[in-house]
């Protein structure tokens, strides 16, 4: 018993000098709720993205190459899908999906850090506005190839738009890594991320433009695919936003 005693007395100097003799040590009288941390959220999701890309090049190690010539010339694209990236591979459809989430990841911290939504908010917007801007991409052009009556001619354009999808969803990673850790600079990464989705936007269309024209599709019908699934949607997102957040 009195080495019990002694014991206890050495603890309590130990603590004493550890803590102070005059401080005390309050407990609370309820659970805190922890703050919540949005780059614990975000890191699973990057985590993800980067094993995608790592997939696609371990599939095929010479994909970044070949989506750098398709970016800059599409002159073989049907010869390069035939023979060296093939659209339904692997490596094609990892960077596919890996550009769905880090567009959603980019998406999501604008909404989290510049409109200040929560993160079930964010979650929403970020899903709604990715799936609509990508449907309204993929259908519009199958839309135009069924109003003109140039289905097959269509099929080039799409392939077009998923390859830039490919391309520039490796660019966007690195923006969302960046944008994850570095939170403070969030209006910078917004007009990064606006200036690369702008990018995508205008490559796509002319691409997809020329393509068409050379297949002999009527310049109008181009026209009304520009205004009514390109432009319009955006002006509509555009006043959406200045509405209700006066951004």
């Amino acid at each position: 018993m009195l080495n019990l005693y002694k014991e206890q007395y050495i603890l309590l100097n130990i603590a004493h000098q550890i803590v102070g003799y005059n401080s005390t040590v309050s407990i609370p009288s309820h659970l805190i709720e922890r703050e919540f941390n949005i780059t614990n959220f975000l890191i699973p999701i990057i985590i993800v993205s980067f094993s995608l890309i790592t997939l696609a090049k371990y599939r095929n190690t010479r994909i970044i190459i070949i989506l750098s010539k398709l970016f800059l010339s599409s002159k073989n694209l049907e010869y390069v899908l035939k023979e060296e990236m093939r659209i339904n591979s692997i490596s094609s459809v990892a960077l596919l999906i890996n550009y769905f989430i880090v567009f959603n990841a980019c998406l999501f911290l604008t909404s989290y850090h510049i409109l200040h939504q929560s993160t079930p908010q964010s979650i929403l917007y970020s899903l709604i506005i990715s799936i609509s801007f990508i449907s309204l991409q993929i259908i519009g052009l199958w839309l135009v190839g069924i109003i003109s009556g140039e289905n097959k001619s269509i099929n080039i354009p799409i392939t077009e738009t998923v390859i830039l999808y490919e391309t520039f969803g490796i660019i966007l990673f690195f923006v969302a890594l960046c944008w994850m850790l570095n939170p403070h600079l969030s209006v910078l990464f917004l007009k990064v991320f606006g200036g690369i989705i702008l990018l995508e936007m205008i490559v796509r269309f002319s691409k997809c433009v020329l393509s068409v024209l050379k297949r002999g599709v009527v310049w109008y019908y181009i026209i009304l695919y520009l205004c009514t699934l390109e432009i319009l949607p955006l002006v509509v997102v555009y006043l959406y936003l200045k509405v209700n957040f006066d951004y």
